[in-house]
């Protein structure tokens, strides 16, 4: 069972902000690791996880652990609440994290090249020829036309 002790030497409370940063080991996703040995053996453990179940009480199934401070290595249960992933993606969108745009890793265009894409269709370029100039499918053209894809710039050109 995974010791207490070794939870509370693994995290330095901030005062400012009253965070406790995990100082143990990390995932890909910047969120502090917990060995723990149940029945079915030996495995990690998310941090804020634990921290949650430790000081707040158990976490029901199909429920993430989410920060009110958006500290993924904070492991405060003062700072920790439950939620649906749906929640968790409309708090991440409500607080600016949501990638979008340019910030998709694998985006192809800029937010210049949108911005010129929705002046192309203002001007009545068909969709085809603005999708091939920017070497992508006539379908995300569609899907930006329809706001369905960089809805965010849509609002913008429309002021």
């Amino acid at each position: 069972m995974l010791q207490v002790a070794l939870f509370e030497r693994n995290y330095v409370p901030i005062t400012e902000s009253g965070c406790w940063l995990w100082i143990g080991r990390y995932d890909k996703d910047g969120y502090g690791l917990l060995h723990d040995t149940r029945e079915n053996g030996y495995r990690n453990v998310k941090a804020h996880r634990y921290a949650h179940e430790r000081y707040k009480g158990p976490i029901p199934a199909g429920m993430s652990v989410l920060h009110k401070c958006d500290i993924e290595c904070c492991v405060n249960p003062a700072h920790l609440f439950l939620g649906t992933q749906a929640d968790n993606m409309q708090d991440k969108k409500k607080k600016g994290r949501a990638l979008r745009g340019e910030r998709v890793g694998n985006s192809k265009l800029k937010e210049s090249d949108v911005l010129q894409i929705l002046e192309a269709l203002d001007h009545g370029d068909s969709q085809y020829i603005i999708a091939a100039r920017f070497n992508i499918a006539q379908c995300h053209v569609s899907d930006i036309k329809n706001g369905k894809r960089w809805s965010h710039l849509q609002r913008k050109s429309l002021n």
